[in-house]
């Protein structure tokens, strides 16, 4: 009976309107779902509906109960509180609907938070900027909440003495955990469609994202299989490391910070305009080993096991050559599925998962490595580059004497915060970041420190692979070697108003130290390159120099070996192909685009 009180009541009327309104957009959503099953939609609306219940449920117990309080306050006060949950719905409709109607989809739970925590200062925003419409919205939300409020209570005073409260607190008990049962198959948390992020926008997206992986299918070229060719030349060692954060004018600063490999480049080939592919280590480091620019899509940065565009990596073409080839690195690189693309033709791998002892992470990465730790997906942070550094000579070791080696090292004390070894120095001062610093966002008042402590860590790197040159050497290993150093991105300090990287891709970001000391055996008449090159050339590059053929990414030329070609890069963060005049290589502006 009380089930057809409820239903008669007009307060059901704005829950109904808003699922009314989500059924109106999620209707053609869920008609148009060509690669993904229906249930989705289905248990969209389920999530919905069940956090209604709840509110709803809720509110009606405390008006119930405040019907049955004879004390007059508490009896008050549980009305406010009814008054507050009817306008949390209220605003929440009003909130969904306005933000859909203005830009397309649902407001994301970063934003809900902001307006909640910042209630003031967008309270005097909204006068100043657009007070009749802030008028208005207000007017029919406290307008909404008196008459809903109203209704609420003239039920509950009609349930007081017949309904037991315990239905009631079964419902919304029942509600909520419907709502967290289907929420995480939503990709959302706590959330009933639109308080995370809007799941029928959400499959648009993933639905346009499936056409376009079908779409590359359909347009990939036939792949060219990759076949070692006789060469006369001694194919020995090949080294390269890859070191986080390292800008291209550390070469010409004096005081040097990086004194060891200010002294290998007068012996080696040096690429003066060196650009990185990205401003995002997670798809510039993919770039260097597969010599083509990985991200494919707009606002994905994860690597399928074997997408069909993955194309070979130069470990994979080192390994067709008869080589023992390894990847060692200081990160974790389950951050963005690294690792899914790294082990291809690795026969040793080792991260920072595979260490056992302490490991450091950035506490505000709380988009990359931080949130995977969180949720278990990963239990190691970095590692310190001794460590690393001791893991490879290791490895090289056990090789027994072999020299045809192919090891690629990834060095992160560079890396913001900027780790300072056991028993490091630090000639730059001041140095103490005795201040609240966080990545991309510190005081820029305090950028001398904060560079000074980016060269001492820079420093310590630089003295690290001197210690690790020389291992080489006591191995046998060093005469014989080609030896490649490259700087994954380069490192801002407020030279355009951002810091890091990360970010816009500005000279001090992409351009980077990329050398490489080649042996003896290989004759090189060239030792400065410069012309601009994209670190996706420096693959190419490598096995032209031992005579290898040059494997087929995506983004080379066939035929076209012995060279390095210049590229016009892309902003890969929001995936599309970012110009400005302001940005650096302004010359190939009107190159065409990579994809």
């Amino acid at each position: 009976m009380f089930f057809k009180r409820i239903a008669s009541k007009e307060f059901l009327l704005l829950p109904l309107l808003d699922l009314l309104f989500v059924g109106f957009l999620g209707l053609p959503a869920a008609c148009s779902m060509t690669t993904f099953p229906l249930s989705q939609p289905l248990i969209a609306f389920v999530n919905l509906i069940s956090a209604w219940i709840f509110l709803l449920s809720v509110s009606l117990i405390s008006a119930t109960a405040s019907s049955k309080i004879s004390q007059p306050v508490l009896r008050k006060f549980m009305k406010l509180f009814v008054g507050l949950l009817v306008m949390t719905g209220v605003a929440y409709c009003v909130l969904f609907w306005m933000f859909f109607f203005e830009v397309g989809y649902g407001p994301n739970r970063n934003l809900i938070l902001f307006v909640v925590f910042n209630s003031g200062q967008v309270f005097l925003h909204a006068l100043q900027t657009s007070p009749v419409t802030f008028s208005i919205i207000s007017m029919v939300i406290l307008l909404s909440t008196a008459v809903f409020a109203i209704w609420h209570q003239r039920l509950a005073d009609q349930l007081a003495d017949t309904v037991s409260m315990k239905r009631f607190a079964g419902a919304a008990i029942m509600a909520l955990g419907i709502v967290l049962l289907t929420a995480p198959y939503l990709y959302l948390r706590l959330s009933s469609v639109a308080v995370d992020r809007y799941v029928f926008e959400n499959m648009k997206v993933r639905r346009i994202w499936a056409d376009n992986v079908q779409n590359m299918k359909n347009e990939l070229p036939e792949k060219i299989p990759y076949h070692p060719r006789p060469s006369g030349l001694n194919q020995g060692p090949v080294i390269i490391v890859l070191v986080e954060s390292l800008r291209h004018d550390l070469l010409e600063m004096e005081p040097s910070p990086i004194l060891f490999l200010k002294s290998l480049s007068s012996e080696s080939v040096v690429f003066e305009r060196s650009y990185a592919s990205s401003s995002h280590s997670n798809y510039a480091d993919l770039a260097i080993w597969y010599s083509q620019y990985p991200l494919r899509f707009k606002n994905i940065q994860q690597y399928p096991v074997d997408a069909p565009w993955r194309g070979k990596s130069i470990f994979e073409a080192f390994k067709t050559h008869g080589y023992q080839t390894a990847y060692i690195s200081s990160q974790n690189e389950k951050w963005g599925d690294m690792v899914n693309r790294l082990k291809w033709g690795v026969d040793y791998f080792y991260h920072s998962e595979d260490y056992h002892g302490p490991t450091w992470v950035n506490k505000d990465d709380r988009a990359g490595l931080v949130r995977l730790m969180e949720n278990g997906c990963a239990s190691a942070g970095k590692i310190e580059d001794s460590e690393t550094l001791r893991v490879a000579a290791e490895w090289i070791a056990g090789q027994a004497g072999n020299k045809k080696i192919f090891l690629g090292l990834n060095l992160q004390n560079t890396h913001f915060s900027y780790v300072i070894p056991p028993g490091g120095d630090e000639p730059f001062q001041p140095a103490v970041l005795d201040f609240e610093t966080v990545y991309y966002s510190w005081p820029q008042s305090k950028k001398d420190i904060v560079k000074n402590r980016y060269l001492n860590a820079a420093f310590n790197v630089d003295r690290l692979l001197r210690e690790f040159s020389e291992e080489l050497k006591k191995l046998g290993v060093w005469d014989d070697c080609l030896f490649v150093v490259i700087g994954d991105s380069g490192e801002a300090f407020y030279e355009h108003g951002v810091a890091n990287h990360s970010g816009p891709m500005f000279e001090e970001v992409m351009r980077t130290v990329s050398l490489a000391r080649v042996p003896a055996n290989i004759k090189s008449s060239i030792k400065r390159i410069t012309t601009p090159i994209s670190h996706i050339d420096i693959g190419p590059w490598v096995l032209s120099q031992l005579d290898m053929p040059i494997y087929l990414s995506g983004e080379r030329e066939q035929g076209r070996r012995n060279k390095c070609f210049a590229n016009l890069f892309v902003c890969q963060c929001h995936g599309s192909a970012v110009w400005g005049s302001s940005l650096a290589l302004e010359i190939f502006k009107n190159r065409v685009p990579i994809f």
